[in-house]
């Protein structure tokens, strides 16, 4: 018999055989191990707080000369490897034997036999496992047959987030993800600091307790160790992103173009206008990746500026003296003199604390104040009581503590450490850009090879079809549309930024949209962590106060704050706290004064001053002594005096022995209830069915007990003792009350749901509150809307095997849990996940991703930190730590559950505004296409040059682009489901749109303002063809065959009129007379004619451009809706202010002389510049009645689906 031990970061296996049974302790939990005659090999599966037992029929067999396991062995491991085998290896090397990889399974795992080579494993090919039960099926709750839910395949899926329950992969379900590290080793020595004694303490730290280091100490150590700070995750230096970004996308593209021009030039010598080209396409590179760095680096300074490291300063014991340093300055060894209201700067040791608290709130999710000393009262280093981590923070008190590790090497340093390891995958905009440019450049090159193999087969030379396939590519790269793309979501996520939402990565804005589960906390996100008070129980009853708000259908009356009961239940409130006022202040609420302490004791001591003067009651009242409130106990208890000075003798007078806490723990304390002034026998079921009254409203329960003992048992002068047992009466105890509190929704988060439900998105709490509580909130929100399985068990209802309406889950519940109980629970409409600790998250993450689920994760803490990495979208709350906001590229300024979906909003309109933005572009790729192949195939004059083509794509195109991501939605955006599989930025839709409707148009628009002009000034249709090559040029640069056939084309000119002088000779009477006649100059002057017809024909074509893509950018408006309403004609200022920057631009192109000339354009004629006019009617009235008919068909109408992009 072997056992093996998992290692979930690792995949592999460590095996010990073992003959005798084992009880393996993982994280207070155990499990036991017995021989069985069935069994060769146990395997224990190690996650972060769970062992699962899984049994193996593969046999092994043990190498020599290994030493047997030694018998009834208990040990307690973590999820290190090197602990692991330290505890369980045996001293010779032999001993353990590194096994395959096992894929990881919470639960009991199913492995089935597997026959062996020959040997003694053949018996066991005939072994047929069994199938085993779930956990959720064998407690009965989940059935029997559970339908198991499709886990997509990476390799053949596209990560995308469909909007059925079946979703493609979403590029994270095979990923290894490095659990966050919670025990006892975290440093790489694996000291156990909080267990040494001073000496050994000074020994090893090299320190003195007593002067600190020296600076020259001091000096040597942060050699060794480095300075107190956490290594940022490695980012690209500003050159590597700038030469990535100038080398990537469409920017290669358009450099070799550049240098292609330049090698025209250098071989024909004077070439301007490729010379113009080159120099403007390197412009155009340099341009656009300037700008895409320059946005990038505005994201990473924001974060930067928001980034809350570690305190800056502290006060350090060196050279003998206290010093003032950075902290940023410490090394281990320091002595530090710490306070409340301060950052842990370092992981210390507690060498003395005069009520010295810490809130490990940040790296635990607990919330608490924890009391710290110079004992460990734990043999456990994280649990330790005198042991404070980097990154908390002091609450309380006063310390003297030794720097035991800095930087890299805290437990804050090493969760960052595991949670930058996990690889980020590209954000869906990402991989919607890149197939983008796949499809563009590929096209590009095609079509370009292509027009250069024709041209030259049609007897241009080399440097002709050069100077074609460059225009070819120029006018099928959408050049703009990157800065475009980077404009539009720059504008995006400021205006995110309005409303609470800080973006860190601009393409994480698209993501949002795309999001199918947003998994939120509780407190701080969607209720406003002000725990306020509610409820109060006394003389057996329950009672409203003032600050709650009353539901219609409540009957519970208001308290008596006459009544002495209650009196007594405030007093005791009063006492047994540690929160205490800053200061009074003077005209402002009890509600908004500023308190030190735990946010439930705030709210208590708050409802208390409502009634009385705290402040002055525990004056009257002094304390003799005290057992703080932890989480193992789960009470306070306080012991004061019954009378002041001023009403009697204190030291005479019996003691109050009070205790606060949770009611079942409480209860377990009480013999007696306080009912209208008597002590009556205490009835723990009545008690109990109270509590869960006010649990179920999602109020948080405090238990208020007492006992009264004389001084006779507590005589003066008695020293009180906890530790092992109180050494006076702490039992017997008389329940006077509870108090409930409950931590208020945010106002806008009901509306948020709501709005979340009908946009198909789901929303799972995940939270530490108890499930009855966390239930009730759920409730309270609008979240749980629909029954669960165990209320409808409890009304004597059957539920159906295949009920997946509501469900919560508690913690504890999905340690135990296999592939088939998750996919039971994800299977429901509504879930909450309850008592969960941090790491959960990350596994709820990736339960979710096998699913294919788009996921965004909210959080805080630095144990939020993988699972927020691991999330598609991990969103961080602005009063959370420095390490949740690096893994995060969202982070909520003000902890506002509302902004997300104000943020899935904005992606989802992006993505359509991103969409329009592309179909807008791509349509003007026509009209500069189809020139180049009429030029070379029936060699009509080019209508548009290549240096044009860029002017409309970073010219006229880009602001109408732009302005289209300030335009409202069209429908009801959130209520429909996320975007499919199908649904890319660029698909065969929005292509055959692009191209062959709205395209096609501003062609045939453009080629007919072209004719006209030639039409007008004397040309024949017919006489352009063939008479493209040389119609500019002059006629030294003509062959004699064009010479010839641009004097007949100048003779046939039927507008063209101008003459030159010329002697003509003619023999009159038989002599030769020579007259000077005026004669048609088909020579210099035709050629100048055909030059200012065809810059004037060119100058046509660009502005019909110009016009087709103002009605393209006005009918992009909505997808569906009429854009004839007046509202949405006014609705988009920035595009109507687009329209006129794109008409300024176009006339000063096309009018400015000299600047005209430099694009080949001339001044045109009135109604040469007008003729083209006609395109905007023409699209207008075509997409209006698109639309027309897309209304009256409905949404899943074919003519709907395929006429929309």
């Amino acid at each position: 018999m072997s056992l093996s031990f998992f290692f979930t970061e690792t995949q592999d296996a460590v095996r010990v055989p073992v003959s005798t049974p084992l009880v393996a302790s993982v994280s207070n939990r155990s499990v036991m191990a017995s021989p069985r005659d069935q069994c060769n090999e146990w395997l224990f599966v190690v996650s972060v707080d769970c062992c699962a037992l899984a049994h193996s029929t593969t046999p092994f067999t043990p190498k020599k000369n290994v030493s047997p396991f030694p018998p009834s062995a208990t040990a307690s491991f973590g999820t290190h490897r090197s602990r692991l085998r330290r505890l369980f290896m045996s001293t010779e090397p032999a001993a353990v034997e590194m096994g395959p990889p096992v894929r990881r399974q919470s639960g009991i795992q199913k492995r089935e036999s597997a026959a062996a080579a020959g040997g003694d494993d053949a018996h066991h090919e005939a072994v047929v496992p069994k199938k085993r039960q779930s956990y959720l099926q064998s407690i009965g709750a989940a059935p029997a047959e559970v339908p198991a839910s499709q886990h997509v395949d990476p390799s053949t899926q596209v990560p995308r987030s469909p909007a059925g329950v079946v979703r493609s992969h979403s590029g994270l379900a095979q990923r290894t993800l490095k659990q966050p590290i919670k025990d006892d080793e975290v440093l790489d020595d694996g000291i156990q600091w909080h267990s040494l004694t001073l000496e050994e303490l000074t020994k090893t730290l090299s320190t003195h307790l007593e002067r600190g280091l020296t600076s020259q100490e001091a000096a040597e150590a942060e050699k060794i160790h480095g300075k107190n700070a956490i290594t940022p995750p490695p980012k690209e230096s500003i050159i590597v992103k700038f030469f990535k970004t100038l080398l990537g996308g469409f920017q290669i593209m358009l450099i070799v173009g550049g240098f292609l021009c330049f090698i025209v030039v250098g071989i024909q010598g004077d070439d301007p206008q490729n010379l113009a080209l080159g120099l403007m396409l390197i412009f155009v590179v340099l341009f656009s990746t300037i700008f895409q760095v320059y946005q990038e680096g505005k994201s990473d300074n924001t974060i930067e500026a928001l980034r809350a490291l570690t305190a800056e300063k502290v006060y350090c014991l060196r050279d003998g003296g206290l010093q003032f340093i950075p902290s940023a300055n410490l090394v281990p060894g320091d002595i530090v003199h710490v306070k409340g209201g301060e950052k842990v700067p370092a992981d210390v040791r507690v060498l003395s604390g005069l009520d010295l608290k810490v809130n490990n709130a940040s790296l635990t999710g607990e919330n608490m104040d924890i009391k710290l000393g110079p004992e460990a009262k734990h043999r456990r280093l994280f649990e330790a009581k005198n042991i404070a981590r980097s990154g908390c923070n002091f609450t309380n008190g006063s310390g003297v503590c030794v720097v035991v590790a800095t930087g890299d090497k805290t437990f804050f340093g090493t969760i960052a450490a595991a949670a930058t390891q996990i690889e980020r995958p590209p954000t869906l905009l990402r991989r919607e850009i890149n197939r983008l440019i796949l499809i563009m450049t590929g096209f590009a090159l095609a079509l370009g090879i292509t027009f250069l193999i024709l041209a030259l087969f049609s007897g241009y030379t080399w440097i002709e079809a050069i100077t074609f396939a460059i225009g070819i590519i120029v006018a099928n790269v959408p050049e703009g549309l990157l800065p475009q793309l980077t404009v539009a979501l720059t504008i995006t996520a400021n205006r995110l930024k309005d409303v609470g939402c800080l973006i860190s990565n601009l393409e994480i804005v698209e993501t949002l949209g795309a999001v199918t589960v947003i998994c939120s906390d509780k407190t701080g996100t969607l209720t406003q962590n002000r725990m306020t008070s509610s409820h109060v129980m006394y003389d057996g009853e329950l009672f409203e106060l003032p600050t709650v708000t009353r539901l219609p259908t409540d009957t519970i009356a208001h308290r008596d704050e006459s009544n002495a009961s209650y009196k007594m239940l405030l007093e005791i409130a009063a006492l047994n706290s540690e929160a205490m006022f800053m200061a009074e202040e003077a005209n402002v609420p009890v509600a908004s004064w500023t308190v030190k302490g735990d946010a439930t004791e705030a709210g208590i001591l708050k409802t208390c001053q409502l009634e009385f003067n705290v402040a002055t009651y525990r004056k009257e009242h002094q304390r003799r002594f005290l057992i703080p409130f932890n989480s193992f106990n789960k009470y306070m208890l306080a012991i004061h005096d019954s009378v002041s000075a001023a009403n009697g003798k204190p030291d005479e007078a019996p003691l109050r022995v009070m205790v606060k806490g949770a009611p079942s723990r409480v209860f377990e304390m009480c013999t007696t209830a306080l009912v209208h002034g008597e002590e009556v026998p205490f009835d723990k079921e009545y008690f109990e069915r109270l509590n869960e009254e006010l649990a179920r409203r999602g109020e948080r329960v405090l238990a208020f007990a007492q006992r009264i003992v004389d001084r006779s048992i507590l005589p003066p002068g008695y020293v009180f003792e906890a530790d092992p047992e109180p050494n006076f009466p702490a039992d017997h105890l008389t329940l006077v009350g509870f108090i409930s509190l409950v931590d208020p929704p945010r106002a806008s988060v009901a509306p948020a749901i709501e709005l979340a439900r009908k946009a198909h998105v789901q929303v799972i709490m995940v939270t530490g509150d108890h499930p009855t509580t966390a239930h009730a909130i759920g409730k309270s929100l609008g979240l749980i809307s629909l029954p669960t399985a165990a209320e409808l068990k409890a009304e004597g209802k059957t539920v159906a095997d295949d009920f997946r309406d509501a469900i919560v889950v508690h913690g504890s519940d999905m340690l135990k849990f296999n592939q088939v109980d998750w996919d039971f629970v994800l299977q429901h409409k509504e879930i909450i996940f309850a008592r969960t600790i941090p790491q959960q998250k990350q596994d709820i993450v990736l339960q979710l991703h096998k699913l294919g689920h788009i996921v965004a994760m909210t959080g805080d803490g630095v144990n939020d930190a993988p699972a927020l990495k691991a999330a598609n979208v991990g969103i961080a709350m602005g009063s959370g730590t420095a390490v949740a906001k690096e893994a995060s590229q969202v982070t909520l300024l003000d902890d506002d559950f509302g902004a997300i979906v104000l943020a899935v909003r904005e992606g989802r309109m992006i993505f359509d505004g991103l969409k329009k933005c592309v179909a807008y572009v791509l349509s003007s790729n026509v009209p500069e296409i189809i020139p180049f192949l009429v030029f070379i195939v029936a060699r009509i004059p080019l209508a548009i040059e290549t240096i044009v083509i860029l002017t409309i794509d970073l010219g006229t195109d880009i602001m109408p682009a732009v302005a289209l991501a300030y335009e409202e939605p069209e429908d009801a955006i959130m209520n429909r489901p996320p975007r499919t599989n199908d649904d890319h930025l660029v698909g065969a839709r929005l292509v055959i749109i692009a191209y062959f409707t709205i395209g096609v148009f501003q062609t045939f628009c453009s080629y007919f303002a072209f004719f006209y002009c030639f039409i007008d000034r004397g040309f024949a249709t017919a006489d352009m063809w063939g008479y493209g090559i040389g119609f500019r040029s002059t006629m030294d640069r003509l062959t004699s065959e064009q010479v010839v056939r641009f004097r007949e084309l100048c003779a046939r000119n039927t507008v063209y009129n101008s003459t030159i002088p010329m002697n003509v000779t003619t023999l009159v009477n038989g002599q030769n007379v020579t007259t000077v006649q005026q004669v048609r100059d088909c020579d210099g002057g035709f050629r100048n004619y055909r030059h200012e017809t065809l810059s004037q024909a060119q100058a046509a074509f660009f502005m019909t451009i110009v016009y087709g893509q103002m009605a393209n950018a006005w009918i992009r408006k909505t997808m569906i809706a009429t854009c004839l309403d007046a509202w949405r004609n006014y609705s988009n200022r920035a595009l109507l202010l687009s329209f006129v920057v794109e008409f300024i631009l176009m006339m000063l192109l096309t009018h400015v002389p000299g600047l005209n000339s430099t694009f080949l354009m001339a001044i045109p004629s009135s109604k040469h510049a007008t003729v083209g006019l006609w395109v905007i009617p023409l699209i207008m009235i075509w997409d209006e009645v698109r639309k027309f008919i897309c209304r009256l068909s409905g949404p899943g109408h074919w003519f709907t689906i395929y006429s929309n992009i």
